[in-house]
């Protein structure tokens, strides 16, 4: 199986990355990954830096090259897959706040058809209020299992994990919201 690295520190709060917390796996044998063939692991390897997997040194776990993530922005991480076995479905967990779980506001997916060979785009809205200035949990994770999480097991593909940082956006401000008409007199919130 291919096991994610994401750093766990054997508490709470923590990302599951082993088996012994339901970390993720994918079973290997069948043509998708996302760029390069994964290699194989017997269990989730931890690391600070989510570096841990990469055995055989092919470099499979580093497929993907992050743009920068700023607070309040649209951001598309690009990620170059390759599926020659059937549609699947590419997914993206971010942890942008920090708080080692992947919510649902913090993933995004996209449909992976049977003969794609190239990058397919994910689309992340990063919260105004991301955690930024601090490594933050990514995982990437494809597969023809439907609805699949950030955590557990998968019948096939791959799951690749990163660490990521959120910069300030220095033109985000907090803002009033008393009523403007639009015309004088009125208050002034935009």
């Amino acid at each position: 199986r291919d096991w994610g690295d994401l750093p766990e520190n054997g508490g709470a709060p923590s990302y599951n990355t082993t088996s012994a917390n339901n970390g993720p796996s994918h079973e290997l044998g069948q043509e998708l990954w996302i760029l390069d063939k994964p290699d194989a692991e017997a269990d989730g390897l931890p690391d600070p830096n989510a570096l841990g997997d990469d055995n055989d040194n092919n470099n499979d776990e580093s497929s993907i090259t992050f743009p920068t993530f700023v607070a309040g922005q649209t951001v598309i991480v690009d990620v170059p897959v390759y599926n020659n076995y059937a549609d699947a479905t590419l997914y993206g967990f971010i942890d942008f706040n920090g708080d080692f779980v992947f919510d649902p506001t913090e993933t995004a997916t996209v449909v992976v058809p049977n003969g794609t060979n190239g990058t397919m785009q994910l689309t992340f809205n990063v919260p105004a209020n991301a955690l930024n200035g601090v490594s933050l949990g990514a995982r990437f994770r494809i597969s023809t299992d439907s609805s699949l999480n950030a955590d557990g097991p998968a019948r096939d593909g791959e799951i690749e994990d990163y660490l990521i940082e959120v910069q300030a956006d220095a033109g985000l401000r907090d803002w009033g919201d008393l009523p403007e008409n639009g015309g004088a007199p009125s208050y002034n919130t935009t």
